[in-house]
């Protein structure tokens, strides 16, 4: 095994030049990876404010790889090809996000919550759309990662249906992207986060519960002669904050 490898490597290091200059890890990762077709969902399904769950289901919607119910009647699994959530036309991956009137429902109010009124965004193809939500790189990963909650939560709502039968309410799926996106943020606050980046969400509350982003602008406030261009430490303080 090790010779094989040996074999392998020394072609690398013949046509890479390694010998005569810095050898790095990466170089050689890169090279084993070979050559790799560059995908125009790469910002979308693999931004780091995903939710890992979420980006898994993203990347097999991205792939069309999703067992939708067209694809399971080739297989010969179920006989209908409807879709479990409004029932109206063919499950089919683009049907789903976001042709279908469930996930047009779903898709507006995160969308509304935003600030996006874009009529583009009922197509997953037109994922750059919700870019515009964002002035900055932080504020885009935001908007992007409450695309990525709805593609994950309206996949499980599907699944839901199918397994249990039962089609959950729209603005409690809505309810619950915002959720999960607020808490995966409040995991991501850094140093290089500034105060307008805290105020992404139009909602500082949700269903009463006290948002971590409404303590980082209170404790942003009350270190405001402190702070340089508007930057903190906003974790090392949230952090001492809550300990105490």
């Amino acid at each position: 095994m090790l010779c094989k490898v040996k074999d392998e490597l020394r072609e690398g290091f013949e046509t890479e030049d390694w010998l005569n200059k810095r050898y790095r890890i990466k170089d050689g990762y890169k090279w084993l990876q070979g050559s790799m077709e560059k995908v125009n969902w790469y910002d979308w399904v693999w931004n780091h404010f995903n939710i890992p769950k979420h980006t898994f289901i993203n990347w097999l919607s991205a792939l069309d790889r999703l067992r939708t119910r067209d694809k399971l009647v080739q297989f010969g699994v179920c006989d209908s090809t409807e879709c479990l959530l409004c029932g109206e036309d063919v499950e089919t991956s683009n049907h789903l996000f976001f042709a279908c009137s469930y996930s047009a429902k779903v898709i507006d109010d995160v969308a509304y919550w935003l600030g996006l009124h874009n009529s583009l965004l009922h197509s997953l193809n037109n994922w750059k759309n919700w870019k515009e939500r964002g002035k900055n790189s932080i504020q885009q990963r935001v908007a992007l990662a409450c695309l990525s909650a709805v593609v994950y939560n309206i996949w499980m709502a599907r699944n839901h249906a199918l397994w249990y039968k039962v089609v959950l309410r729209p603005d409690l799926l809505s309810k619950g992207v915002k959720r999960e996106v607020v808490t995966r943020c409040q995991q991501m606050i850094n140093h290089t986060w500034k105060i307008e980046d805290c105020l992404v969400f139009p909602e500082p509350f949700l269903e009463g519960t006290r948002d971590l982003f409404d303590l980082v602008l209170v404790l942003c406030s009350c270190f405001k002669p402190f702070l340089e261009g508007g930057k903190a430490e906003l974790k090392i303080m949230v952090v001492d904050c809550l300990c105490c």
